[in-house]
């Protein structure tokens, strides 16, 4: 039997994956993050891939106490890691039946939409690991057609960020809100795993 109600409070451990900092004095609904920059991404994710949403599936965890939303992934390019060209990557949050679990602070993938995506894989609740984007909003950035090309925004753009020490001073994702072209984004990946981002 699926319940009536979820809130976030009954994921558990949540509050600890989503990585977030007090937000007192913040308005209703905002959050603080703390930031990850570009070396932090590519340290921690097995997986980068720029890809395409083909669709997406929603269902209750296994333990029926949460949504999750399977997408599955076309890859254009690997930048990081093995992957096949069609992928499935799991979400906290999505929408079955009457019901929705919204995660705030989560990437949110969109149909027909192509992103640069941080992938790791990672224990959702109620399932065993499975390949997601671990950072969140800031493990997602949107692709947008531009005269001068595609550029590359991230997701976390519009977030409060502070850094490890709680200083909101300097603490922008890479970019920042304007993004960078996505050759340039690229570039900058395979520099850093080049380097030794490939732990």
């Amino acid at each position: 039997m699926k319940p009536k109600n979820v809130s976030i409070r009954s994921v558990g451990p949540l509050a600890l994956a989503l990585a977030l900092t007090a937000t007192l004095g913040s308005p209703a609904g905002a959050m603080t993050l703390i930031r990850a920059g570009l070396d932090d991404l590519v340290a921690a994710n097995s997986t980068i891939v720029i890809a395409k949403v083909e669709g997406a599936t929603s269902y209750w965890n296994a333990d029926a106490n949460l949504i999750l939303t399977d997408y599955r992934l076309t890859t254009t390019q690997v930048l990081k890691g093995r992957v096949e060209r069609e992928i499935t990557l799991t979400q906290m949050g999505g929408t079955a039946g009457e019901l929705t679990t919204l995660i705030p602070g989560g990437a949110n993938l969109l149909s027909d939409q192509r992103y640069v995506l941080f992938l790791r894989h990672e224990p959702l609740p109620g399932t065993e690991p499975v390949l997601t984007v671990a950072e969140h909003c800031q493990g997602a950035f949107d692709i947008e057609s531009r005269d001068s090309g595609d550029w590359a925004i991230s997701q976390a753009a519009d977030e409060s960020l502070v850094d490890d020490k709680g200083d909101p001073q300097g603490a922008e994702v890479p970019g920042g809100a304007q993004g960078l072209s996505l050759d340039e984004l690229v570039k900058s990946i395979t520099a850093l795993v080049d380097k030794g981002g490939a732990r």
